[in-house]
């Protein structure tokens, strides 16, 4: 917000991001207001979009700060432990899996 001010709006609009992918065109949005909070959608999916050049400075310098160390918090989870939040609400990835152990994910959507 300091460096873009009103610009960072235009992260709102579902116009935002455009892409076609398997032979359909869709756009979207980055930020979403839910409730008194906003969520970010941030996905590989991103991959090859097409938007503003304020759109594209703003999603760089967005890139940049979630891959700083400092603006990361790491879990580790141990065996049998499982992790449930928002994908709207937390922008989150996960560290290699050992060749050898079983990953399980689950997806749970309401």
């Amino acid at each position: 917000m300091n460096k873009y001010g009103k610009k960072s709006g235009l992260l709102f609009n579902d116009e935002c991001l455009s892409r076609f992918y398997n032979d359909k065109f869709f756009q979207k949005r980055i930020f979403s207001r839910i409730e008194d909070r906003v969520g970010i959608s941030f996905s590989p999916l991103l991959n090859n979009f097409k938007c503003t050049e304020e759109v594209y400075s703003m999603l760089m310098d967005i890139n940049i700060f979630i891959h700083q160390k400092e603006n990361q918090y790491r879990l580790h989870l141990r065996e049998n432990q499982c992790i449930v939040f928002s994908n709207y609400l937390y922008l989150h990835s996960r560290t290699k899996f050992p060749k050898d152990s079983q990953r399980t994910l689950f997806r749970f959507w309401f």
